[in-house]
């Protein structure tokens, strides 16, 4: 098993591109960076992909099948009505 490489903002935006482009990629940097990139009660991250990938998942389930054509802003616009 490799050891876990924290990832750069920029290979987070690479991925997300793919993935999930609504993703607020600083929130995610910083979120995961607060926390010394532990998940659950500080368990070291394993994979930094799945976790974007989980987070598109809490979107769809937040505000309903995401639509990747959707700019960021509109993204970012939804997410500040619903908090």
């Amino acid at each position: 098993m490799t050891k876990f490489v924290k990832p750069t903002i920029e290979e987070i935006k690479e991925y997300a591109k793919e993935v999930f482009p609504q993703l607020d990629i600083e929130r995610f940097f910083d979120y995961y960076e607060s926390c010394g990139w532990c998940v659950g009660r500080n368990k070291p991250m394993k994979n930094w992909q799945a976790s974007v990938r989980l987070w598109k998942r809490n979107y769809e389930e937040r505000f309903g099948k995401i639509n990747v054509e959707k700019s960021k802003e509109n993204w970012k616009e939804k997410y500040q009505q619903s908090n």
